[in-house]
């Protein structure tokens, strides 16, 4: 999937701006296809609200239009990204990491991740930390089927591409080098969760490190996807209990 012209030399994006451009596209790209479905999906979409602390305001959120909102635009910032390196003749292939692991390193993956889950359950256990139950409603309100394809399939492919592809590609080669790549993008990812608690974020953080390492390590965008997704799919295996 090498897309380099040989007439034109790779052009990396300003690391400066490849954040500010990660945050604009993360936070505006999708608002418009809400504004559009918010005005012509009537009782359906705006069905089984939830209200949602972000930084101490309750803001309400509405399943199936958020849901649905995420499966659509999704698929449009991963083709932005994709489309701006492109552009600037960047190896896609290399830059993020598009390759696949053996079976080996794939289970290996899973182990660590299974260590983090051990450690995250104590850590709970520990300080009483528990996930929201506005989350818990959101991720179960009806139809689950698209809070499953949100969640676990959409969510995974644009915020891994996005920050563990895209971002980590721009910023590693700079004086961050690896770990402070893996460290920023780690805290940016974390940020565009504030809608959790801090001892949440803590473990987010964490979580994100360990994807990072793992992009780092192996240089496999669908190894951290695949982890992330098997992370996602976690709440709603217990949420049903």
């Amino acid at each position: 999937m090498d897309t380099k012209n040989s007439h034109s030399d790779p052009k990396p994006f300003n690391p400066w701006w490849a954040v500010i451009l990660v945050l604009l596209v993360f936070n505006f790209l999708p608002l418009p296809f809400y504004l559009i479905l918010q005005s012509i999906g009537g009782d359906w979409l705006m069905q089984n609200p939830v209200e949602v602390e972000v930084l101490s305001f309750s803001t309400p959120m509405y399943p199936v239009l958020n849901n649905l909102n995420s499966v659509i635009a999704s698929p449009l910032i991963v083709w932005f990204l994709y489309w701006r390196m492109q552009k600037r003749n960047l190896n896609l292939s290399r830059e993020l990491g598009l390759q696949s692991v053996t079976a080996q390193i794939a289970g290996l993956s899973v182990i660590l991740y299974g260590i983090f889950a051990v450690i995250e359950h104590f850590y709970g256990t520990y300080f009483d930390v528990q996930m929201p139950e506005a989350f818990i409603q959101f991720i179960l309100s009806t139809p689950t089927w698209l809070a499953l394809l949100s969640l676990v399939v959409a969510a995974p492919i644009m915020e891994e591409f996005i920050f563990r592809g895209f971002l980590f590609s721009q910023l590693r080669n700079t004086r961050l080098g690896g770990w402070g790549a893996i460290i920023t993008t780690s805290f940016l990812w974390t940020v565009i969760h504030i809608q959790y608690e801090p001892m949440i974020l803590y473990l987010l953080f964490i979580f994100g490190i360990l994807l990072g390492y793992l992009r780092y390590k192996y240089n496999s965008l669908y190894l951290v996807i695949g982890i992330h997704a098997l992370n996602n799919t976690i709440p709603f295996i217990f949420g049903f209990e």
